[in-house]
């Protein structure tokens, strides 16, 4: 037995070696699908981190989410490169691509859901059925279900129901907030030598921005004061936000009509 595992573990660190020759070339080709495709991505904002092995790490994932429909929709960036290179292949590229829009878009509305503050009982049934639906369309597409896929179909929910006010504030962005926020009170009070000072005076700052009264007038004075600039920025910021839930409500539709939970 010992003898059978040790040829295994030779036969896997050749072809360890091989697959990271392979990936290289790949990527050194000036021609090669992988270069093309990656320069897509960078022209959108989604960079191969080199700390996380060339792999896009969770910011350049949420650019990916939100520029889908560009990437990989019908007039996609990504699906008329290929259909370019390969016009050969357009019945497969056109599936490959429809199946990655609806794969990145099912798992943008769950995150979307999962991040509901204050969750009622329909909104925990929802994000539950919208993961349901991303898990599934991950297995149409053979695509394996890690250790987070997993924890996220089957326990997200439930702690979402459990914990008072939702997940949304445990997500890793707030906490990194969090951390900015204790950092920024930390240089205002450092120079007050006291800890319990340092704690009365935060306290009555936060206490002070917490006043109805002043919150009131900070709102009229934005409200006077705010630029067209800014209002035409909010204006666009509706738009695109209203654009993206009517894509997330198209391919929920696709996916229900066609019956991904009972087929994966």
């Amino acid at each position: 037995v010992k003898s059978t595992w040790e040829v295994f573990d030779k036969d896997i660190s050749v072809l360890s070696v091989k697959l990271k020759e392979y990936s290289k070339n790949r990527r050194t080709e000036e021609a090669s699908y992988y270069t093309g495709v990656d320069r897509i991505f960078q022209d959108e904002g989604a960079n191969r981190a080199a700390h996380f092995g060339r792999k896009f790490n969770g910011v350049n994932l949420r650019t990916i989410m939100e520029k889908a429909k560009i990437l990989f929709g019908d007039d996609g960036r990504i699906r008329n490169y290929l259909l370019e290179k390969e016009p050969t292949k357009a019945a497969m590229t056109k599936d490959v691509c429809d199946d990655v829009l609806k794969a990145l878009v099912l798992w943008d509305t769950a995150f979307s859901k999962l991040r509901t503050v204050d969750p009622t009982e329909s909104d925990c049934d929802e994000a539950q059925k919208t993961i349901d639906l991303a898990v599934a369309q991950l297995r149409k597409m053979g695509i394996s279900i890690t250790p987070k896929v997993h924890g996220t179909q089957f326990h997200a929910v439930n702690q979402m129901r459990s914990i008072p006010g939702g997940i949304a504030k445990l997500a890793e962005d707030w906490v990194e907030q969090y951390h900015q926020a204790g950092f920024r009170y930390d240089l205002c009070y450092c120079r007050v030598g006291d800890l319990k000072q340092q704690a009365v005076i935060r306290s009555r700052a936060e206490h002070r921005a917490r006043n109805p009264k002043v919150v009131m007038r900070k709102e009229l004075v934005d409200k006077r004061f705010k630029g067209m600039r800014k209002r035409k920025k909010d204006l666009v910021k509706d738009m695109k936000k209203q654009v993206k839930e009517e894509l997330r409500q198209d391919i929920l539709g696709q996916a229900w009509d066609a019956d991904l939970l009972n087929l994966y």
